[in-house]
């Protein structure tokens, strides 16, 4: 991400006392290189070095944090998304370390939290212009490849359970049922065609083969890579458990989707053979339906966020214009589906 001016020295207090007393014997607190980063939509980020103790045996960390900031496309929950980040940093998947938390903004006046700074690229823009398509290529088959590896942690005894409301098997209902209701929360007009795709898809809610984990928003420009090699998976905030089917899908939609370099099919394949599984057709097609149902649902939400006052970029507003191209992709998939 690139690097804004440096912000207020009154934010680089409130960051050494939250380290000084959330890190255990930190004394000396410093935070040089405070800056923010440019990005997001519902918080905001910043990198810096953060160091303590004596001069002999001073330590120092690399770090970014991440704070809540107004109203965006999506409500955060950045407490949640620590607690699955620190889950998860006991597996081997490529997820950033998590270090502080401050759920309440007790310390630095706002909810956020801690990680360690990763090394690499995450901008979107040289994949999908890339000259050297094969890089592209290599990145995405390695997306799919950690996407295999996420859905094969067993989430119980990785502590993520507090992602369950009730029952896990009934995960895939719920996060579409959430979906739903965020519609109707903020649709500004009735939308009869969106309320129809939801009925549509509440009704042919396939069975999963399991209840996995799932990153929610797994996508190109949502990693770190450095020398052809994914380095970090970043923006977990939507982790929740549901069908593997939701990462597949959510990759391939049309804004950011790697097909010019890495089809559909051949992801597809890679990821049979990496997770040991069969995908089915028709299964794959619902979910890319359900995609593009929750884009659209995230876009309304944005831009109600801007008419109702609770943030002021203009550039949310504009989303409205995105939700006609995804409600015509689920009426023709839709048409392909009951065609099978």
């Amino acid at each position: 991400m690139r690097q804004m001016p440096a912000v207020p020295a009154p934010i680089q207090q409130r960051v050494a006392n939250m380290i000084g007393a959330l890190q255990p014997g930190a004394v000396d607190v410093e935070i040089a290189d405070l800056n923010r980063l440019t990005g997001g939509n519902a918080r905001h980020a910043w990198a810096f070095t953060a160091s303590w103790g004596e001069p002999k045996e001073r330590q120092y960390k690399r770090c970014v944090m991440l704070c809540k900031a107004g109203a965006g496309q999506l409500e955060v929950d950045l407490g949640r998304e620590f607690r699955t980040l620190a889950a998860l940093g006991r597996t081997s998947l490529p997820s950033p370390r998590v270090l502080w938390l401050d759920e309440r903004g007790t310390y630095l006046g706002m909810p956020g939290f801690v990680m360690e700074r990763g090394d690499g690229e995450s901008s979107i823009l040289p994949l999908l212009d890339a000259t050297d398509r094969g890089t592209t290529r290599s990145l995405a088959g390695q997306l799919i490849r950690i996407g295999a590896d996420l859905h094969r942690v067993d989430w119980r005894t990785a502590g993520l359970g507090f992602l369950v409301k009730d029952d896990a098997a009934l995960a895939p209902i719920q996060e579409l049922a959430r979906w739903e209701a965020q519609y109707l929360q903020n649709r500004m007009e009735p939308l009869p065609v969106l309320a129809s795709i939801f009925e549509w898809l509440r009704r042919r809610l396939p069975a999963p083969k399991r209840v996995a984990l799932v990153h929610g928003d797994f996508r190109l420009g949502n990693f770190l890579y450095s020398g052809g090699k994914i380095e970090l998976l970043l923006d977990w905030e939507m982790a929740h458990l549901g069908d593997p089917l939701e990462d597949l899908t959510w990759i391939y939609r049309p804004l950011w989707s790697p097909k010019a370099f890495l089809p559909l099919d051949d992801a597809i394949a890679i990821y049979e053979v990496a997770a040991n599984c069969k995908v089915r057709p028709t299964d794959l097609l619902y979910y890319r339906i359900f995609s593009e149902a929750k884009f659209a649902v995230i876009s309304l939400t944005a831009a109600r966020n801007y008419r109702d006052g609770r943030t002021e970029k203009l550039r949310l507003a504009g989303r409205m214009f995105t939700v006609p191209e995804c409600l015509e992709l689920c009426l023709q998939w839709m048409d392909q589906w009951e065609a099978t």
